[in-house]
């Protein structure tokens, strides 16, 4: 996510540009950020640049061309790699607030008004009974369901907070899964990324269950920062890509099909960039090496797609050998 007061300031601009010069990516999924300042960093950093009216250009080293129409969450792209595999790639940008893991903290602190017209008995009601609930969407009930209770027996705040999300988020993540879902062939592999103002369940295992993070699994997408810490090839710190208001979270994802593997994720910050100076972001970057896996659609595996590419002193030492021998 750019700082949008970057924008207008060349110096911010420049910093950003640092840190992808330096980092070497692949694929950048940018966040708050216009086309017009996306080419500025693309003509810095010799890169291809796509994306229309909203705020979630990308850039890629390879010649990238746009899907369909631009959504209200973000846009597609088609790619080519050099070994003329297809990449399908979403950068997305879901609504803001209300955020639903601060009802699990103080469901009132962040809001003047309720965050719905409705009534919360009605809208766990509409829950319960699914009559509304979008396609795709998974069954929304908390793991445990004593999460969370109120002292005076009310609904459990983890039952609200998914309420929100639900509310919220949701649909405009289901809209783009619904659109991926269409263009998605045999002959290619997927790409999901972006700032979801939304937690993940993996890292909530008592609850609540987060619905954007069951749907994009429920549509065969893989977390691949979680999928590289399950099998310890991710950076411990920073655990979190966004925190306000004490409440510390992953939001930002790269989630990818069947046919990519993680082979390390990690968070980059300005504690860790390479790139002196202040971050210029309120969010970490997400950091995924990915490689196709044998089997993959149209080649066997053994090349690697850098999604924001981490500086080598980053990477364990095989993966830094690795990644000089293909950047």
């Amino acid at each position: 996510c750019v700082r949008r007061s970057a924008v207008a300031e060349d110096a911010s601009v420049e910093k950003i540009s640092e840190v992808l010069r330096h980092s070497r990516p692949d694929l950048v999924g940018l966040q708050n950020c216009c086309i017009g300042t996306a080419e500025r960093l693309a003509a810095v950093c010799r890169m291809h640049v796509a994306g229309g009216d909203g705020d979630q250009a990308v850039l890629c080293r390879w010649a990238i061309e746009p899907v369909g129409t631009c959504l209200r969450a973000g846009q597609g792209y088609r790619i080519r790699v050099p070994d003329r595999r297809e990449v399908l790639w979403y950068n997305v940008h879901l609504p803001a607030d209300p955020y639903a893991p601060y009802v699990l903290y103080d469901p009132l602190r962040f809001w003047v008004q309720p965050p719905f017209q409705e009534s919360l008995e009605r809208l766990l009601e509409e829950k319960a009974a699914g009559s509304k609930r979008r396609p795709g969407s998974p069954e929304l009930r908390s793991p445990s369901p004593s999460a969370w209770l109120g002292d005076d027996g009310s609904p459990a705040a983890a039952e609200l907070a998914e309420t929100v999300e639900h509310e919220t988020q949701l649909p405009a993540l289901v809209e783009i899964l619904e659109d991926m879902r269409g263009r998605q062939t045999d002959d290619c592999v997927v790409l999901l990324t972006g700032n979801f103002n939304a937690a993940s369940h993996l890292d909530y295992p008592y609850g609540p269950a987060w619905p954007c993070s069951l749907t994009c699994a429920s549509y065969g997408l893989v977390d691949s920062y979680a999928e590289a810490r399950n099998r310890g090839r991710a950076a411990t710190v920073p655990t979190s890509t966004w925190a306000f208001g004490g409440v510390h979270d992953r939001v930002d994802f790269v989630y990818n099909s069947v046919g990519l593997r993680a082979e390390w994720s990690g968070h980059l910050d300005g504690s860790n960039s390479g790139v002196p100076g202040e971050w210029p972001s309120d969010h970490n970057a997400v950091l995924s090496v990915l490689r196709f896996v044998k089997g993959a659609p149209a080649a066997e595996g053994g090349d690697t797609v850098h999604t924001w590419v981490q500086a080598p002193k980053m990477l364990p030492e095989e993966l830094a050998e690795s990644w000089a021998s293909v950047s």
